[in-house]
């Protein structure tokens, strides 16, 4: 009995990994413009039942996305330093578990997206499809981070529908286009690690497509990403709190600055990482928004 408990600990262990639930930042990451865009729709007060669809919905498809992305690099994963002792590369899982993970995750998924309007599913529909082609982007072409921004960006038209009937709005677009510009500024972090290893192999990313003007290019970003957001908290009337947590935004976005200056893969590493402090503080920036002080 003791050994089976043992054995089921450790398939459990090696399944929370292909799915990354043991690291939840990229959930975290793909979650805040959720929530910046629930608590700005709503001004405050978001409907908890949808709120709760999207948010699980976020987890699930997470999920399922980095155990198909685990299957279809695993010719790669073992020739690079960061991803060397990921469960394929290890040989700690067979495909058919990869995939059974895969579609019990995906089941989940579509369970919650039809639990919206006809147009949400047909959004989330294409949100999955590009979920799975993201892995595979990188063969081709440079721009596997736009695939995954767009990808997630999916959920927010899809908030607009199911809160205001329709996502045909700047404020809508703006958001979008915010959730694109952020995925591309933080995936090409995270990229910057692999980037010496995905030359050799032959695989592709803004990084690369970047070359020696990453952080030129990333700083550029920042500032697009700050000026939408600008524009945002003019556009819905946000109070001084909100402008507060730009400029606390900009202050995180010159450390990551000055830390990618190093050229050291930890250094990437850490820069990517604070970019959940980013997510976090621009949503207490809104949150607190809409918080009545004079209770």
């Amino acid at each position: 009995m003791s050994r089976m408990i043992i054995f089921l600990i450790t398939k459990a262990k090696i399944y929370f990994r292909i799915a990354r639930i043991n690291n939840p930042i990229g959930f975290l990451l793909f979650l805040y413009p959720i929530l910046w865009t629930f608590w700005l729709l709503k001004k405050g007060t978001p409907d908890l039942g949808i709120l709760l669809i999207f948010i699980f919905g976020t987890f699930s498809v997470r999920s399922a996305g980095c155990t198909i992305n685990d299957l279809l690099d695993k010719k790669f994963d073992g020739l690079v330093k960061r991803t060397k002792n990921r469960p394929f590369p290890k040989k700690e899982i067979k495909e058919k578990e990869a995939l059974i993970i895969f579609f019990l995750f995906s089941s989940i998924s579509v369970f919650l997206a039809f639990q919206l309007s006809y147009a949400s599913i047909m959004l989330a529909s294409v949100s999955m499809i590009l979920t799975i082609v993201y892995p595979l982007v990188k063969r081709f072409n440079h721009f596997p981070q736009i695939v995954l921004g767009i990808s997630t960006g999916l959920s927010i038209p899809m908030i607009f529908l199911e809160i205001n009937n329709s996502f045909f709005c700047t404020e809508c677009l703006n958001l979008f286009l915010v959730n694109i510009v952020w995925t591309v500024i933080y995936d090409t972090q995270y990229a910057m690690v692999d980037k010496k290893y995905d030359l050799k192999i032959g695989l592709k990313s803004t990084a690369i497509f970047f070359s020696n003007f990453n952080q030129r290019a990333i700083c550029f970003l920042q500032i697009l990403m700050i000026i939408m957001l600008i524009y945002l908290g003019f556009q819905k009337n946000l109070k001084s709190v909100y402008f507060l947590g730009l400029f606390l935004v900009v202050l995180v976005f010159i450390y990551q600055y000055k830390i990618i200056c190093n050229h050291q893969p930890e250094s990437y590493i850490k820069a990517f990482l604070s970019n959940g402090l980013v997510g976090c503080i621009l949503f207490l920036g809104i949150l607190l928004n809409y918080i009545d002080y004079n209770r």
